[in-house]
């Protein structure tokens, strides 16, 4: 796997940028125009139209629906993504994936399936 293709940034919108902090949890639906990043723990679904980053120190239980996303944290659940996925080498993944494109990085946990 091409150190390039990690790299490669997430598919942003111009809408508004939603920060779960570190500290914080999120339980229920939450939907958007722009990208999220979860530094904290969310449970439920997520439904956003530009980028999902699940930071190494974030907790993801959730159906999640975006344009792309970006995982290096922890994630359990169903992911659908637009454009691409990219699983980075510190995250433990156990979902199944729906997307045009995914990336695996080497050390990464993935347990799932991925369809296009």
């Amino acid at each position: 796997m091409a150190a390039s293709m990690l790299a490669r940034k997430p598919h942003t919108t111009a809408g508004s940028e939603t920060i779960i902090g570190s500290s914080s949890m999120f339980i229920g639906s939450f939907s958007g125009d722009g990208n999220m990043t979860i530094n904290g723990i969310v449970e439920g679904d997520i439904n956003v139209e530009g980028a999902i980053n699940v930071t190494s120190q974030g907790r993801v239980r959730a159906h999640i629906h975006a344009a792309t996303c970006v995982i290096a944290g922890a994630i359990t659940g169903k992911i659908t993504a637009l454009y691409h996925v990219i699983i980075e080498p510190t995250a433990k993944a156990w979902c199944d994936i729906k997307t045009n494109e995914l990336t695996v990085a080497a050390g990464a946990t993935f347990k799932g399936s991925c369809t296009e």
